[in-house]
């Protein structure tokens, strides 16, 4: 039998390395691999602050009395607030996109696979329950109760313990997040670039929708929030390109008012969450760049060397006490009432 020496083998093995980096650099490009940096290279979190690893990926967070839930890829989570302690829950969830906890105390999960009740009586929900798509992407609880789902092919309402597909005239049938105003008017956001955009349907059923042609920084839509002056704020973006818009009422209309981006004091171009806070604060979580917090006029960048889990911020939640909750790409971050 023939032997092929040492410098043979590598000399082949070098004929493929250019190969392998450029593999590599793809999936690198278009997520298969996350580089993640390692945990013990990040500056220890302020005092009062927490870091809570599992979970890792959050893409969502919920309270619910001593708990906050968290879901995310790998799941759903319950972690006890005041013992930071979290516990993986047993179900056929993944790829869970958001959470939410109705006024009745139940908890809601939409996922890869359609919609789940958690609490107090289990149970799933899909294409044969009345949900017009196989995934969610969003829930939402109008004033009068209803729940509200949205999918990649429209908005479903629950009736019972089925769901019914609401017929509306949407800007782009792929409903990543919905609001409610102060006014009553419900705001439909999409996430289908470049047809994408946000629908406004007024009480009386007027419909206004807007897109880039019309101003919007991003025709992907990430979140909506409403501040105590009643502004609606959406978030944008995909990648490195997307903004912050403002919509406020002018009269019987309403107008986009006002576009945001890095250059204004945003951590970063696209925006991943929003939070409205109790003491008049905005919160926007950034792409990868960390978190922008308004107070007033002056802006204050938080990023991973201030003690962040991630840069990277998807969720964002404030408890009773008023603590802040930041669901990231690596973990959960706690921050103290006034960080």
């Amino acid at each position: 039998m023939r032997r092929i020496s040492p410098p043979v083998k590598i000399g082949a093995m070098m004929r493929f390395l250019p190969l392998l980096l450029a593999l590599l650099f793809l999936a690198l490009g278009i997520g298969i691999v996350h580089w993640r940096p390692a945990e013990e290279i990040a500056p220890s979190p302020p005092p009062g602050w927490s870091r809570i690893r599992p979970p890792r990926d959050v893409m969502a967070l919920c309270l619910a009395g001593p708990d906050v839930y968290a879901g995310g890829e790998d799941g759903v989570w319950r972690i006890h607030r005041s013992r930071e302690q979290a516990t993986r829950l047993d179900g056929p969830w993944s790829r869970v996109r958001d959470l939410l906890r109705d006024r009745a105390g139940a908890i809601w999960i939409a996922h890869g696979a359609g919609v789940s009740r958690l609490s107090p009586e289990p149970r799933e929900f899909g294409i044969e329950d009345g949900l017009p798509f196989a995934g969610a992407l969003c829930l939402f609880e109008d004033r009068n109760g209803r729940l509200w789902a949205g999918t990649e092919a429209g908005a479903a309402v629950r009736d019972g313990e089925r769901w019914r597909k609401e017929g509306l005239p949407l800007a782009n049938p792929v409903v990543n997040r919905i609001a409610q105003d102060r006014e009553g008017g419900f705001w439909f956001g999409s996430y289908d670039a470049p047809r994408g955009g946000v629908t406004r349907i007024a009480p009386d059923g007027s419909v206004r929708s807007w897109t880039p042609a019309d101003g919007l920084p991003h025709a992907n839509v990430t979140a909506f929030c409403e501040d105590a002056e009643g502004t609606m704020w959406v978030g944008t973006g995909l990648f490195d390109r997307g903004g912050l818009a403002a919509f406020r009422r002018e009269g019987p209309n309403w107008r986009l008012s006002a576009v945001l981006g890095k250059e204004h004091g945003l951590a970063g171009p696209k925006v991943r969450s929003l939070l409205s806070d109790r003491l008049g604060r905005l919160w926007v979580g950034s792409e990868q760049e960390g978190l922008a917090v308004r107070e007033g006029a002056r802006w204050r960048l938080l990023t991973v060397d201030n003690g962040l889990s991630s840069g990277e911020v998807k969720s964002i939640v404030e408890d009773e006490a008023g603590s802040i909750w930041l669901g990231t790409r690596d973990g959960v971050t706690r921050l103290p009432a006034r960080p």
